[in-house]
């Protein structure tokens, strides 16, 4: 026998009075927008039985209920941005939002071409991955709120009018790098990232020298690999095992070859790599593990994401845990709440992290 739902069933969902849901469906008007959307949608989910149609279509025109989520090609192959999405589906679904996904090619950011979907049911946008500045001056002429998940370092040098939710990564890189030096005994450490990619790669990076100068370390650059270097190889992630440990690589073969390369390159290899990203080390555990350099008793690689992949490869990473669906969740709050402050000031929102200790340190 089928169960019927009822008015205090959805209440109890969404933590409201059985009354006010009793409202919305009986459509009354002194209801605001946002708990009108979070109940129609919270009775469709549930296949309540008396939901009206007309109220349905009253919201559909009263309210914009797309949110559009941009990402760069290839983005979302990655477990980081998957998990992300899915904490960003989820909270829309429970407003009562749709979510509509676009990727964009490099030619499109170049050129700053916005896509062609966007239309007067899209209520705002998510930006997942770093975009160009330029785009995002692009993107602001629409006069569409936005919130980013990460940003270019250049749009510190300038007023932002998006809000941006990220990661706490200054003083957790720190952290992580005191553990190397105080827990660890290294003193000649080396990072490996482009500090100029985006915020959280600058952050990351001064983190790392944070710990390093309280330490009395001086940081050596022939240590060190911090130019540009990714964005040639990460088009298109591979699905192939490569190196020793048989995981399946999130690089190409051209660029586990140019890292090979940059690591002979170095003037002398530190007892210990702190990576932007836990890609990174991962990519760098497999380039040392292919020279015969044994991990962690010849060098020590840590990284930064806490992707699944940190516990498959050989050994475990240690790196900083990021909470991804909680991150997710975050953005979109953040762009619902924006949509009902317009005019409030800008918000700048970190999450915090943990250090997860692995047999790679």
């Amino acid at each position: 026998m089928s169960y019927n739902v009822t008015l205090q069933d959805i209440a109890d969902a969404l933590n409201l009075s059985r009354n006010t849901v009793s409202k919305v469906l009986n459509g009354h008007s002194n209801v605001p927008d946002s708990t009108r959307d979070k109940v129609l949608a919270q009775a469709m989910k549930m296949n309540y039985k008396r939901l009206s149609y007309s109220l349905l279509e009253n919201r559909g025109s009263n309210s914009p209920k797309e949110i559009m989520l941009l990402t760069k090609l290839g983005s979302l192959q990655l477990s980081f941005w998957t998990l992300v999405l899915q904490g960003i589906a989820e909270k829309l679904s429970q407003q009562g939002y749709e979510l509509k996904l676009t990727a964009l090619a490099r030619e499109d950011l170049e050129h700053c071409r916005l896509p062609a979907g966007i239309s007067g049911r899209t209520a705002g946008f998510i930006c997942a991955d770093t975009f160009p500045l330029p785009f995002l001056n692009a993107l602001q002429e629409k006069k569409l709120p936005a919130v980013l998940i990460d940003a270019p370092p250049e749009l510190r040098e300038q007023p932002s009018v998006f809000d941006i939710v990220m990661m706490e990564n200054r003083d957790s890189v720190r952290r992580l790098t005191n553990f190397l030096i105080k827990e660890r005994g290294h003193r000649r450490i080396g990072f490996i990232g482009n500090p100029g990619a985006c915020i959280s790669n600058l952050d990351r990076y001064l983190g790392f020298q944070d710990a390093m100068s309280a330490a009395g370390l001086s940081v050596d650059p022939g240590c060190c690999l911090l130019e540009e270097h990714s964005a040639k190889y990460r088009d298109i992630p591979q699905a192939q095992s490569h190196g020793a440990g048989g995981f399946s690589n999130r690089f190409s073969s051209a660029f586990h070859e140019w890292l090979s390369a940059q690591l002979d390159g170095l003037s002398s290899l530190p007892t210990a790599f702190v990576c932007a990203s836990d890609s990174l080390a991962i990519e760098t555990v497999q380039v040392l593990k292919d020279k015969g350099i044994k991990i962690p008793d010849e060098i020590a690689v840590v990284g930064f994401g806490d992707v699944p992949e940190a516990v498959i490869i050989e050994p475990n990473l240690t790196t900083v845990h990021t909470p991804k669906i909680p991150l997710g969740a975050q953005v979109a709050e953040e762009l619902i709440w924006r949509l009902g402050h317009p005019d409030s000031p800008v918000k700048f929102v970190f999450l915090q992290t943990e250090l997860k200790v692995r047999a790679s340190a």
